[in-house]
């Protein structure tokens, strides 16, 4: 039996913690609510109320075989998305949970930047754009040098999607335009999938090490959202800032509107966690995930 520390218990983390759990670890949950912990807890976790942004708070922090980063920065809170990120891993690192075997930080895709709709892969030049990325890639940086020859790992998801969280979908199902533009090309990750690849990869982390955690599969927002809307049975979605035609088309730039977001134009590779620790994909488009959630929920619960 491991002992494993997740420190942000969201979306990913409270999935990552139940996974662990069922295998027999023991799961150390961090949380800045009492109520939430008070939920974890019923759930057999052991939660730690804290806070990543006071290091006082962090001093509780034990030593585990593997501590994973995923806190969630709150857009509608004070702290910077530097505070949290940075300064919050940097706290960590300083508290004993700072000694465990294996450190994971879930970074973003974002990272990259924009490379004019081209192909990229861990070796890529980084240029983030929006105060998250930037924020994530110099949190990336703090790990590394606070580790050398460690086991840290940085793990740089695309965007995650699955049961609760399809953005926009509101949108689609009352026939209100969605932003972007249609030919922008999105990077995904189902989140059963993102769970796996942290499970495989903090297993093998003796050194430090970066992997992309994509489906490999890039897709245009249309092309995402019009499998959405048939599978919903409803019109073909249509975007604010671009005239989309029922075969995807659109006016305007994809790069320039990527651009213009922060978030880039790029087809995110997967090819080296494939290759170096065999990750496969349960879910390897778009396609599957989207049906996975249709057959398994009522999709009037799947999000906003």
């Amino acid at each position: 039996m491991a002992t494993r520390l997740i420190i942000g218990t969201g979306y990913l983390g409270s999935r990552l913690a139940e996974a662990w759990h069922s295998r027999g670890d023991t799961v150390y949950t961090v949380t800045r609510s009492p109520e939430r912990a008070t939920l974890l807890a019923a759930k057999g976790f052991k939660p730690i109320v804290a806070d990543v942004t006071q290091p006082d708070t962090l001093r509780q922090l034990p030593v585990s075989s593997t501590a994973v980063f995923c806190v969630a920065y709150d857009r509608h809170g004070e702290a910077s998305p530097h505070r949290v990120y940075v300064e919050g891993l940097c706290n960590v690192l300083a508290s004993p949970a700072g000694e465990s075997d294996c450190i994971v930080q879930i970074s973003s895709t974002g990272v990259y930047g924009d490379h004019a709709g081209g192909w990229i892969d861990e070796s890529s030049p980084t240029r983030p754009v929006r105060p998250s990325a930037k924020a994530l890639f110099e949190a990336e940086n703090a790990l590394r040098s606070s580790r050398p020859g460690q086991g840290s790992l940085v793990l740089r998801l695309a965007g995650i999607y699955g049961p609760g969280r399809i953005p926009l979908l509101r949108n689609l199902q009352q026939a209100t335009g969605l932003s972007g533009f249609a030919q922008a090309v999105i990077n995904l990750i189902h989140i059963e999938d993102a769970v796996s690849a942290v499970l495989l990869t903090s297993n093998r982390a003796s050194q430090p090490n970066i992997y992309n955690v994509a489906d490999g599969n890039p897709v245009t927002r249309f092309a995402f959202y019009a499998e959405l809307a048939r599978l919903l049975d409803l019109p073909y979605p249509k975007f604010e800032g671009s005239s989309s035609d029922g075969n995807g088309g659109c006016s305007g730039s994809a790069t320039g509107a990527a651009a213009s977001r922060g978030t880039g134009h790029k087809m995110v590779s997967n090819a080296k966690i494939r290759l170096e620790l065999g990750f496969a994909c349960r879910y390897p488009s778009y396609k599957e995930g989207l049906r996975a959630i249709f057959q398994e929920l009522d999709f009037c619960n799947l999000g906003s």
